[in-house]
């Protein structure tokens, strides 16, 4: 409950009208920062629930030539040469993780029993990547995948949202990230849902844990009715975008650099 802020009733009328004023500010500044429920953030448009290495750049850039304010992993990410080096710097050493990682801004939110992306940019339209992993000189790694953690919340939370499923070939996909930006490293020195610290580095269990969240994938957005398209990067392109999402979109497969080294 918010104090009480009594003015006294002897006091002139200007002092009654500045102390007034004063308890008017007193009483606004103590529910801004006892009510951290109130922070929305962006209410997205667009959220894309696959894997990282399976489209998601291609579906960044294809959601920029609709129209939509995407993000794609951290804030922003990739965005030119500058950029990219602090990306790099940010996966090595978590500088910058809580103002640009989306997937540390979703955990933040969550653990404050916030919306998911309360602490996104309120002008966000779309989620191209939600996931993210950094490395961590105690443990290994830390990530959060919320695709994965927070499923339901999202779709409860934002139900006239439109979802993409992204999938591709998956001994393409296991290729992909064993050799980009040590992402199958992280994967496997992260405690992530379903998959814990140390399990990812077998193929089998590593591909049983994607095949198991598109199932739940497709099974929760089938059981609540949500906008959802399963688009397969290999098979579909700008037709099926933009028949989806009702905006002419561009497609072209970006990122196809396989072998990218992290140094760390």
């Amino acid at each position: 409950m918010a104090p009480s802020y009594q003015c006294g009733c002897n006091t002139p009328l200007g002092a009654v009208a500045l102390l007034g004023a004063v308890c008017a500010y007193l009483h606004h500044s103590y529910e801004a920062v006892s009510t951290p429920s109130k922070r929305i953030g962006c209410n997205p448009k667009v959220m894309v629930l696959g894997m990282p290495k399976a489209g998601t750049t291609s579906l960044h850039e294809a959601f920029k030539s609709a129209g939509y304010n995407s993000v794609h992993w951290a804030l922003p990410a990739g965005d030119g040469l500058d950029t990219d080096v602090e990306d790099i710097k940010m996966l090595q050493t978590q500088e910058g993780i809580e103002e640009r990682l989306v997937a540390r801004m979703v955990w933040r939110a969550a653990n404050e029993g916030l919306p998911p992306f309360a602490y996104l940019p309120e002008d966000v339209e779309a989620v191209a990547e939600m996931n993210g992993m950094v490395f961590d000189d105690e443990v290994g790694a830390w990530g959060y995948f919320p695709q994965m953690s927070l499923l339901e919340t999202i779709f409860e939370t934002y139900p006239n949202a439109a979802y993409i499923l992204n999938l591709r070939n998956m001994t393409k996909w296991v290729n992909s990230v064993n050799k980009y930006l040590r992402i199958r490293e992280r994967m496997a020195k992260s405690d992530l849902h379903k998959l814990p610290r140390g399990a990812g580095y077998d193929d089998g269990e590593l591909l049983v844990w994607v095949e198991n969240h598109h199932r739940r994938v497709i099974e929760e957005a089938q059981r609540r009715g949500v906008r959802f398209l399963i688009f397969d990067i290999e098979k579909h392109g700008a037709k099926e975008l933009s028949e989806f999402l009702g905006r002419s979109v561009s497609w072209g497969q970006m990122n196809r650099l396989e072998d990218a080294p992290l140094k760390v």
